[in-house]
């Protein structure tokens, strides 16, 4: 019977988010990434009866290293909900999975899980090309050769075409295995959210006898 009434409150707190959450979208947020402390500034526009603003996120980083980030403010910055991390190291090539909650007129709202990939870094000299590599083609590296000159290499060759297989195979196998560990990142920051949603409400249940989902979700 217990856990019956658990799972009806589970099922009114989750239609609640969601039937509010219809009402109000939260702003996409801006992520400014700098070498310099603040490493990470995530902005948020104000808006008329804002008063918290709340980030839970998992920086993945390249190598496969996770790291988990916990920021909240009530007060604005400049004319904007600001929050900073000077805490952590990103690079381009790194992802953050997240999801915000955000407190207007006295009612909670939560944007659903997104994903931001870090494609530049303030600080960092970094030079652009608009030239596609292709694995069948020599490229110099030679500052004495001219940087126009390449050489096409016979792709009848057995050892180019088993190398090209290899490179091929090398970014592939990369690209999987850092999907994979964004669909379990995300798994995570699922696991951990209904974790804490369950420990509110055995909180609240220790408090009181009758329980009234509109209580819980105070």
């Amino acid at each position: 019977m217990f856990y019956i009434s658990i799972a009806s409150i589970l099922f009114y707190s989750v239609c609640y988010v969601y039937g509010n959450a219809s009402n109000y979208q939260i702003p996409t947020p801006e992520f400014i990434v700098s070498i310099h402390a603040p490493n990470l500034q995530i902005i948020l526009p104000d808006e008329e009866g804002i008063e918290l603003f709340y980030f839970y996120g998992r920086l993945t980083k390249a190598n496969g290293e996770t790291i988990k980030m916990l920021m909240d403010t009530r007060e604005k910055t400049n004319g904007a909900w600001m929050l900073f991390n000077s805490n952590v190291t990103i690079d381009v090539g790194d992802s953050i999975t997240y999801w915000l909650y955000v407190k207007k007129s006295g009612v909670g709202y939560r944007m659903p899980y997104e994903v931001y990939h870090v494609k530049s870094v303030i600080g960092h000299w970094m030079t652009t090309t608009t030239t596609e590599y292709n694995p069948m083609v020599t490229y110099f590296t030679d500052s004495t050769r001219n940087p126009d000159q390449v050489i096409v290499q016979d792709p009848v060759n057995l050892d180019t075409v088993h190398e090209t297989e290899n490179v091929e195979c090398k970014v592939t196998c990369e690209n999987e295995l850092k999907n994979m560990t964004n669909a379990v990142t995300t798994m995570q920051l699922h696991i951990e959210s209904l974790e804490e949603m369950i420990i509110n409400i055995l909180q609240k249940l220790n408090q009181t006898k009758t329980v009234h989902p509109e209580l819980l979700l105070q």
